[in-house]
């Protein structure tokens, strides 16, 4: 799986930030453990304020975590940074 890229799409209202959310909402809703799935994030949560990317893509870690995705992710978020 991967979210990598801008997702905006005028014909979908869709902008950035909410393109990669649509994704990401995708992936933690999965029924799978994705045990065997390799998961890319390239800025995650990336398109927002940054205190709440970092709240929010805290919570999406955990739950690839928790369905036991291994999982690559890129960011600038200093805190996210610590959580890994």
């Amino acid at each position: 799986y991967a979210d990598i890229g801008d997702e905006q799409s005028l014909q979908q209202n869709l902008s950035t930030f909410s393109g990669h959310l649509t994704k990401l909402r995708a992936l933690c809703e999965a029924d799978t453990q994705l045990s065997k799935s390799l998961v890319l994030l390239d800025e995650i949560a990336a398109g927002t304020d940054p205190t709440e990317a970092a709240v929010l893509a805290q919570a999406v870690l955990q739950t690839l975590h928790d369905k036991q995705a291994l999982t690559i992710a890129t960011t600038h978020l200093g805190s996210l940074k610590v959580f890994a």
